[in-house]
């Protein structure tokens, strides 16, 4: 809600030619009459836009999501990936193949490798390196999606006044640009990082010991 609203103010200065600051934003609001009705119009599209990214926050399901984290129309979350592919854990995934062999049996299916995944999960999601990691990667991921929701209305806004300076637009693109990126970034690392603890939690692996077998196996 906080980050919406910071999102909106932030659109609110650049549809208002300003740039950003407490006292652009103290300025215009002191004279809101002067300004209006451009004021008014701008202020309705701010707030729209924050509601629009809240609810697609909120009703987007989770398949979507990380569609748009990992920029893949099939297979997006790291978990089809968590027996077989994508980065290195930083220990030893073939115990997991014995225990359950279904996923060998189907050739490392995606599909099969997610169900399994989200089984071992469901039997591991309060343990002490997976309930943290998940919170992490849900505020990350619905972070990014808000950030994603401003861009775009940023840029559209742009293409519709020319007129903005350049050196003013470009701070904006800068501000939009970077917080998407770090975001998209920091949630595509968390959620690996959550398929990764989930499997070290049912492999009893502590925090210390996959280091150690990363500095082992590089030997």
């Amino acid at each position: 809600m906080v980050f919406a609203a910071v999102n909106a103010i932030l659109l609110y200065l650049f549809l208002l030619q300003l740039p950003y600051g407490i006292d652009t934003l103290v300025f215009s609001l002191q004279h809101w009459s002067r300004l209006s009705p451009r004021i008014e119009i701008v202020a309705v599209i701010c707030v729209g836009t924050a509601l629009v990214a809240l609810l697609l926050v909120k009703w987007l399901d989770s398949e979507w999501k990380s569609r748009l984290v990992y920029f893949r129309r099939q297979f997006a979350h790291p978990g089809h990936r968590a027996f077989f592919g994508g980065k290195d854990p930083g220990f030893d995934r073939k115990p997991l193949l014995n225990t359950y062999p279904e996923v060998r049996d189907s050739a490392y299916n995606p599909q099969i490798q997610m169900q399994v995944w989200r089984r071992l999960f469901k039997r591991h999601e309060k343990g002490t390196l997976v309930v943290g990691t998940y919170r992490s990667w849900l505020l990350l991921r619905d972070l990014y999606l808000i950030s994603v929701v401003f861009l775009t209305a940023f840029l559209l806004a742009w293409l519709l006044n020319f007129g903005v300076p350049a050196v003013l637009a470009l701070s904006y693109v800068f501000i939009y640009g970077a917080q998407a990126l770090f975001l998209m970034f920091s949630a595509r690392g968390t959620g690996t990082r959550l398929e990764f603890n989930v499997l070290a939690e049912e492999l009893r692996i502590k925090p210390g010991d996959r280091e150690k077998a990363r500095k082992k196996r590089a030997k």
